[in-house]
């Protein structure tokens, strides 16, 4: 009866080592696995100006000075969203990251922050990777301060009430501001304030009747090829970025900071920068061409004449 006992406990221990080899071998998923089926991807942004760090000021005394389109350009706050992250795996195929959600596929961009510079996409399928598109700004579908309970987190990440300054809302229009750049130009330091963000048209006191207007949209969609293949594996793997704020001025539109442009917050006078830092390709990879107000006509001074589906935006290495 002993011998008995100890065959079939030999048995049974054999049984389970073999039903252990079994589920080991088996293909696994997810994070810390030997066989990951996905990988993150960090965006890191570096903000310049042509080939020099962008560098803020508090004041225009102590702000670094940059010479662009022959004018003299100092900077004391950038901040800019980005949202509508896809990847471009190798095949051409295209990867979306939470394209419909604010709260996980978008952030904001603050020179001011170096955290808010990097830019973790998890859980990034496993594959050869060879460029990247994106959104500067919120597109129409979401650029709506009504779905706040929806979003509450980018809601509060744009919303600094406390610290106008900081504000990513607009104050008189229900959207999100896009880009908001504050500095000082020339060599008397006149303050210069852009902000852009889509034009809504309504009544100005019944935010009921706000709705973006479609000759109005400021939001772009900037396309990269990456410098070689990113393969997305086990190891995270990066992306930088560059913005060049040169070309805020500098771009296909030549911009003289005189008159009135110093201060551009709505409409018409936003586009030229809007065009410069962020091409002029809409999210279904066409040009985009502003119409003037009240008008059918093309505004020719509004439109580039090329068609740049990269802005300021480059992407300078991955590793």
């Amino acid at each position: 009866m002993k011998q008995i006992k100890i065959a079939l406990c030999a048995a049974l221990a054999t049984a389970m080592l073999s039903s252990c080899k079994k589920e080991d071998s088996s293909p696994s998923t997810g994070k810390g696995n030997s066989n990951p089926s996905t990988g993150n991807v960090t965006l890191q942004f570096e903000n310049v100006v042509s080939n020099s760090p962008l560098r803020l000021g508090t004041e225009a005394s102590n702000a670094t000075p940059y010479t662009s389109n022959g004018q003299i350009i100092k900077f004391k706050q950038l901040k800019y969203v980005i949202s509508n992250i896809v990847l471009i795996k190798e095949d051409g195929s295209k990867v979306p990251y939470h394209t419909e959600d604010l709260e996980k596929g978008a952030t904001v961009i603050d020179a001011s922050d170096a955290n808010s510079l990097s830019y973790v996409l998890s859980e990034i399928p496993v594959g050869n990777y060879k460029g990247i598109e994106f959104g500067l700004g919120v597109k129409k579908e979401l650029n709506n301060l009504k779905l706040q309970e929806r979003f509450p987190n980018f809601y509060r990440l744009t919303g600094a009430f406390n610290d106008p300054d900081k504000l990513m809302h607009w104050e008189w229009a229900n959207g999100y501001r896009f880009t908001k750049i504050e500095g000082w130009y020339g060599s008397e330091n006149k303050a210069i304030s852009i902000h852009t963000g889509s034009a809504f048209k309504g009544t100005k006191t019944d935010a009921n009747t706000w709705e973006l207007n479609s000759d109005r949209d400021a939001f772009r969609y900037i396309t990269l090829d990456f410098p070689a293949v990113l393969s997305v594996g086990e190891a995270q793997r990066k992306v930088v970025l560059t913005a060049d704020l040169d070309k805020l001025i500098n771009g296909t539109n030549k911009i003289t900071l005189e008159g009135n442009i110093p201060t551009v917050h709505h409409l018409t006078n936003m586009f030229p920068f809007v065009n410069n830092i962020g091409g002029n390709q809409n999210i279904n990879g066409e040009k985009i061409v502003i119409l003037e107000i009240n008008s059918t006509n093309p505004a020719t001074n509004l439109d580039q004449a090329t068609f740049d589906k990269k802005g300021m935006f480059s992407v300078k290495n991955i590793e």
